[in-house]
């Protein structure tokens, strides 16, 4: 029963970022919003997740946000805190790791995703990580690095819907 009653928890939660994001429209940083919400109980409570957005138009691989279980934001609520979750968010020194890292695209340079994946994951020092890739708006393609790698059929559910969220937000 206990499983069943995580599930539904996980839904709603996920579930219910869409309309946040619609409340938070404009904000620059939604990516970290919506990333912290997915790490978080009860949804994927992964220790370490990172997105990354490859456009293979400009020939960029850009890392966007990175979250931290160590770091986690310490307010309950973060959609109702957007100054303090923001300046929490620009010192977190995984976060900071993440969108410092910049390569050439892997898609428009034809390179194979777990190859690279797995270096970028000794980059950022994520062990044990499992990886998405996915669609993302504007032609480009969306990636999210996390560990450890435990999910289940419904945890890969949850995270194809989460990095759909992800790749709706805008990326600066």
């Amino acid at each position: 029963m206990k499983k069943t009653h995580d599930h539904y928890e996980m839904l709603l939660k996920i579930g219910s970022i869409p309309e946040k994001m619609i409340l938070t429209q404009g904000c620059e940083n939604l990516a970290e919003f919506v990333l912290h919400e997915l790490c978080d109980e009860p949804c994927l409570a992964f220790d370490k997740m990172a997105f990354f957005i490859d456009n293979p138009d400009f020939n960029c691989f850009k890392g966007v946000v990175g979250v931290s279980h160590q770091e986690r934001f310490s307010h309950n609520n973060t959609w109702n805190n957007v100054t303090d979750f923001s300046n929490h968010m620009k010192n977190a020194r995984f976060n900071q790791s993440i969108r410092s890292i910049s390569r050439e695209s892997a898609a428009r340079n034809g390179n194979q995703w777990e190859p690279y994946i797995n270096d970028l994951a000794r980059t950022i020092t994520v062990h044990d990580h499992g990886w998405y890739v996915f669609s993302a708006k504007h032609g480009n393609t969306g990636l999210v690095i996390f560990t450890p790698n435990h999910l289940n059929d419904h945890g890969r559910m949850a995270l194809a819907a989460g990095a759909s969220l992800l790749g709706l937000c805008p990326v600066f």
